[in-house]
């Protein structure tokens, strides 16, 4: 006899998953300590774009020279939305993501599958985790979705 898990069964373990990457040392370094200070120190939060990385390249995180690779790295979104670094922040892979929000956001969640992705949107942080997008912070993940939404007309003006 086959068992099924539950609904609850299942969200069960996708939350003990979760936690423990959120209790990972060199997770919450990197997340903490590097990225948010990216996220931070950017002039434009108007930029989109991801960070990917491995669990096995988290294990390993050589943090001597994390900062300087990953100001360097990040350099690459004015070509790229997605970037995928290593172990030591430098960059394997870059590529744009296109579509809209709904379409990026998946793309994103089937990523996180296999990897850590950290969206770095207009209000902070989105971390993905085990295909399930963690601390939602938010609205847009794609550029052509926050621009028509900038362009919509206030309702005042809904004479003009």
């Amino acid at each position: 006899m086959i068992d099924f898990f539950s609904y609850e069964k299942v969200s069960q373990i996708i939350e003990a998953q979760k936690d423990a990457v959120e209790n990972d040392r060199n997770y919450q370094l990197l997340y903490k300590g590097f990225l948010h200070k990216i996220w931070d120190s950017r002039n434009n939060h108007e930029i989109l774009f991801c960070i990917v990385i491995s669990p096995d390249d988290v294990t390993n995180l050589q943090f001597e020279n994390l900062r300087d690779n990953l100001d360097e790295t990040v350099k690459s979104t004015a070509v790229a939305n997605l970037i995928k670094i290593n172990n030591l922040g430098n960059l394997m892979e870059k590529q744009y993501l296109e579509g809209n929000t709904a379409t990026i956001k998946e793309k994103l969640v089937q990523i996180s599958l296999n990897n850590y992705v950290f969206f770095f949107g207009e209000e902070g942080i989105t971390q993905f985790i085990n295909g399930r997008a963690i601390d939602e912070k938010n609205i847009f993940y794609s550029r052509i979705d926050q621009i028509a939404y900038n362009i919509k007309k206030y309702i005042k003006k809904i004479n003009e």
